[in-house]
């Protein structure tokens, strides 16, 4: 019995052949000989089985149709990404491994494992149906006999776009800020950013002195960050002191890249009453 799998991702066919190799030699440990080689077609891998049964035969394909269907979990969206943009994506080493980033961290999406029966029942089907050597290519399956995974498969796809291009515009904002700050930033270094009892954010340097101050009632809607994050540009901040104030998920990534961030650890200026009362009335601009 023979299995032409055709993949036409080099990446994703060395991850396949990888795989599928520890697979088929689970197999031939319960003593069902099988082989892997390539083709002289670098698209094609070619299962080979010399099953001594039609019982073993059927025991093999399902035992394919289980580890493919896990493959298709894992990679489908792999494939279905390259397979949309064929072509259309800028060559950037930076932008492919971005979006290469972008895939993995979408490897094992939840929403895809209850589709898995079907998947499974769909690949076993085709193998038992069809005679050997048995031709199977994995993205025109995936397009043509797996059609309910491309409504989701096509969301997720979408989302690894916004996610790159949300990345990318990141990185060009970071560059920006960090220019900025090396231009027209003073040379407060260090700043110590507390919150204070009165629900303020106070800005102050390495021996206590107020740099700015932002009271509650000046708090924009969205919050106080951007406030923080410019006017610790305008300080010139390469290291920030976090005294009861943390930045939230949203903004801590930009933070953590922008500034070396510390958490304070009962040290003295959390002990300091000017600290604690401030009495600044107004916001102060450094």
């Amino acid at each position: 019995m023979e299995i032409v799998l055709r993949l036409k991702s080099t990446h994703l066919r060395k991850v396949l052949r990888e795989s599928l190799a520890r697979e088929l030699q689970q197999l031939r440990k319960e003593k069902i000989p099988c082989r892997l080689h390539t083709g002289k077609e670098g698209d094609f891998l070619h299962v080979k089985s010399e099953a001594k049964s039609e019982n073993e035969k059927r025991y093999v394909k399902l035992r394919l149709s289980r580890f493919l269907g896990e493959f298709f979990l894992r990679h489908g969206l792999t494939l279905y990404f390259y397979s949309l943009w064929e072509g259309e994506l800028p060559a950037s080493p930076a932008l492919q491994q971005a979006i290469h980033e972008a895939l993995s961290s979408r490897r094992e999406d939840p929403s895809l494992a209850p589709l898995r029966p079907l998947i499974v029942e769909r690949l076993s089907s085709y193998l038992r149906s069809t005679p050997s050597p048995i031709k199977l290519d994995l993205e025109g399956f995936l397009y043509f006999r797996l059609k309910e995974l491309r409504p989701l498969l096509s969301r997720l796809a979408y989302e690894v776009v916004d996610e790159v291009l949300f990345r990318q515009e990141s990185e060009e904002l970071l560059d920006f800020l960090a220019n900025f700050r090396q231009r027209h930033g003073l040379d407060h270094h260090r700043v110590h950013c507390y919150y204070t009892a009165a629900g303020g954010i106070l800005l102050c340097d390495n021996k206590g002195k107020e740099l700015a101050y932002l009271p509650p009632s000046d708090f924009p809607e969205e919050g106080p960050e951007d406030w923080i994050l410019g006017t610790l540009i305008l300080l010139g901040a390469r290291q920030i002191v976090l005294h009861g104030y943390f930045p939230s998920g949203a903004a801590l990534p930009l933070f953590a890249k922008l500034f070396r961030l510390r958490e304070c650890r009962s040290c003295p200026f959390c002990a300091a009453p000017k600290l604690k009362e401030n009495k600044s009335p107004r916001a102060k601009e450094p």
